[in-house]
């Protein structure tokens, strides 16, 4: 397992572990050897590499396995401490057409097992199903496989002709092929076949993609203390949260998962590293439990609370009919050189910055506004006042020694001598009231050039002030100084007056960065676009909402304050062509253009008989009006 070419491969393609996506076969053997290799091969049947069984070509036709590759494949799979038994079934995944499936190889009784190769127009549940026009092994060179596997373990196969085949399909989504392959797979390393003179199949339920994809990511983070080190390290090192929005992404799908909800998912998830039954012990079975690392107080009450209350269930589903995803822009165009002595023949248009504010393919999922929902705490410490002083607080350490002459200038004599200070007072904020409430001379003398009556300059320790205050005593309060709530549909408890007209100033009225993210979706790349199954590259970024063009388009006043209501156009991103940055203020003739033709007509669809006579249909009568 520490051969480069095990896991290198594994690694880089990571990413494919994400939520409807077909996963990389060099994960999916990279986690199977990793179950094979956790029990030294101590199973039920023997798992068979992926990679190695799948037949070589030579001169334009399989070829069975040389010498040397027959070698390399009994290192690669412990033949030597575990010679190959004919009687223990052999199992394997293969890919066939971008599909896993999975077959079982049994050279003591001759039999053949194939497991979810078909997908549609099956049973919903694993069942023996045959169908001799779509079932033949011959079409994905099964009895090849039955020699090729025979000759890798020295086992004398009968003709492949002479098996006997036995096929169980069920209903499965397509892009989920892989986990379950694994699922399977593992499955059998625990169980085996089941029977006792002619041996069967059983396939136990199985979970839910977003769980098996979450199994077989434990592999590579298996980390369950959480400390103020490691949520430092994930912070500083960005390859840390290399797969954190994949576990992100399963876990919140996972928690809006119906059939989990239901209990229509099985809750046990095969895992062969442990064996309750003591089949299969190991070198390491007389050393006890396992004992994991201990935590510090904090750890222990972060790990503790994370239990007690655990993750909502209130992330809205993906909505196909939220934007439209179909047919839109895609990401070349973005980067396109524009050719000046190119003819184009298009209606005139007064040239201006405006022409650039157009659809650029960018959209929105529906849950593009939950940036904060829930996510991972980094550094809370620094977020939280604390009430109260740490235990190893000491007051002395508030006064520079350089104010108190707590300091030798002696050196390295027994009796070093003292420096005395008479030029600085220390008082408390208290009795910087008292001295100072008399005139305002005083007052500018003491908390402004902070000098003492007697011409001193004054040190303020807040310390001299402090009380004792017992957790009864305290009230926790809130205090919301600003408020930026980002949503798709507005819904108040009053009536929110809309601007008639557009709002036209000379910056944006975001023109500073908030620090408030947007997930905006990326268009497609121009291949993945006109691919046969698109929709398989969509990416989303965390974009700055001051970067959005933007502008004003109501108010809400009421006694404790006012409520500016903005709107937003994400399709319109992009950079100025002069100055580089982004354009973020809509020009006059686009508000024009979107007052008079789209909000001014919705406001006058949905006025009251009335209203509607006092409504305006374009600008001109607005500023008529006005």
């Amino acid at each position: 397992m520490a051969r480069p070419t095990t896991w290198a491969m594994a690694y880089q393609t990571l990413g494919t572990l994400q939520y409807e996506t077909w996963i990389n076969a060099s994960i999916l053997n990279f986690h199977l050897l990793s179950q094979w290799y956790a029990v030294q091969g101590r199973m039920h049947v023997r798992y068979a590499d992926l990679f190695s069984v799948i037949p070589s070509v030579s001169g334009g036709t399989h070829a069975l396995p040389d010498a040397q590759e027959i070698q390399f494949f009994h290192q690669h799979h412990l033949f030597d401490s575990h010679p190959a038994n004919p009687s223990v079934p052999i199992a394997f995944v293969v890919m066939q057409n971008s599909h896993f499936f999975v077959a079982v190889f049994d050279y003591w009784l001759n039999l053949a097992f194939i497991l979810g190769r078909h997908i549609e127009h099956v049973p919903e549940t694993p069942h023996p199903h045959y169908d001799p026009l779509h079932d033949d092994w011959n079409t994905w060179n099964g009895p090849f496989y039955w020699t090729c596997i025979a000759s890798l373990h020295r086992f004398d196969a009968i003709d492949p002709t002479q098996v006997d085949v036995q096929v169980y399909n069920w209903s499965q989504n397509g892009f989920n092929c892989g986990p379950i392959a694994s699922f399977v797979m593992e499955s059998l390393m625990s169980g085996g076949l089941s029977g006792d003179g002619r041996p069967t199949i059983h396939i136990p339920p199985i979970p839910c993609g977003h769980r098996l994809h979450l199994r077989m990511l434990v592999m590579w983070d298996d980390t369950e203390a959480i400390s103020e080190d490691i949520l430092m390290d994930v912070e500083n090192q960005s390859s840390g949260e290399q797969h954190a929005t994949i576990v992100c992404e399963l876990n919140v799908i996972g928690a809006n998962c119906l059939c989990c909800q239901r209990g229509d998912d099985s809750s046990d998830v095969v895992n062969p590293d442990v064996h309750s039954d003591g089949d299969f012990p190991t070198d390491t079975e007389d050393e006890g439990e396992d004992h994991h690392l201990p935590l510090d107080a904090t750890s222990q009450h972060l790990r503790d609370l994370l239990r007690h209350y655990p993750y909502g269930q209130q992330w809205k589903h993906f909505n196909r009919r939220f934007d439209e995803y179909e047919g839109g822009p895609v990401l070349e165009s973005l980067h396109q050189d524009h050719n000046c002595n190119k003819i184009v023949e298009e209606p005139y248009y007064r040239p201006g910055r405006w022409t650039s504010f157009l659809d650029y393919g960018y959209r929105l999922l529906s849950s593009f506004n939950q940036m904060f929902y829930l996510g991972p705490p980094i550094r809370l410490s620094d977020h939280v006042l604390q009430v109260g002083v740490p235990a190893n607080y000491q007051s002395s350490h508030q006064i520079s020694d350089h104010v108190t002459g707590n300091y030798s200038l002696a050196r390295q004599v027994p009796h070093p001598s003292r420096v005395h200070v008479d030029d600085v007072v220390i008082l408390g904020a208290s009795q910087m009231i008292k001295i100072g409430s008399s005139t305002s001379e005083h007052l500018m003398n003491t908390f402004v050039n902070g000098w003492h009556k007697d011409g001193c300059h004054i040190c303020l320790d807040l310390d001299l002030d402090h009380k004792l205050v017992t957790p009864e005593e305290l009230e926790v309060t809130v205090d919301i100084n600003s408020l930026i709530w980002v949503t798709h549909s507005l819904q108040f408890n009053t009536l929110l007056p809309i601007y008639l007209g557009p709002i036209v100033e000379e910056k944006a009225p975001m023109h500073k960065h908030n620090h408030v993210y947007v997930d905006i979706l990326v268009p497609q790349s121009e291949a993945d676009s006109s691919a046969i199954r698109s929709c398989t590259e969509w990416l989303t970024m965390a974009f700055p909402l001051c970067g959005v063009p933007h502008t004003v388009f109501g108010s809400l006043s009421n006694a404790a304050g006012t409520m500016n209501v903005y709107i937003c156009f994400p399709r319109m991103i992009h950079r100025d062509e002069m100055t580089h940055k982004r354009a973020n203020r809509i020009p006059k003739e686009v508000l024009d253009f979107f007052w008079e033709h789209v909000l001014l007509p919705a406001i006058r669809a949905h006025a009251d008989v009335s209203s509607a006579p006092y409504v305006s249909l374009t600008l001109k009568e607005v500023q008529f009006k006005a």
